[in-house]
């Protein structure tokens, strides 16, 4: 589990393996987001990944991994260090939220 005290997971990569069933062979690239929070702040990151932009090609598995630091271009943060660590310190969700992309 990931939840309670993560504060030495502060700077390193936190990642998931997406596991999508047989049916989805005809689906792109979905949209992933991470949510977390703790001590009262919330924050969400998208994953965005260089190499499938414009690349629509479906798949039935797929890694995504996030940063947890403040500074990262994906996190949606205006905390300081400090307040992302105290998040972190007493981390209550971790959600991973997947959508699929709408056809072009």
């Amino acid at each position: 589990k990931f939840l309670g005290d993560q504060r030495f997971s502060y700077g390193q990569l936190l990642s998931a393996v997406l596991h999508f069933g047989d049916n989805a062979t005809d689906v792109p690239s979905p949209s992933v987001q991470l949510i977390l929070e703790g001590n009262g702040v919330f924050l969400s990151a998208r994953h965005e990944d260089p190499e499938e932009k414009g690349n629509e090609i479906p798949c039935k598995e797929r890694i995504v991994s996030f940063r947890l630091h403040e500074a990262e271009e994906a996190m949606n943060s205006v905390l300081s260090p400090f307040q992302f660590q105290r998040m972190l310190s007493n981390l209550t969700k971790l959600r991973i939220q997947v959508k699929s992309k709408p056809r072009s």
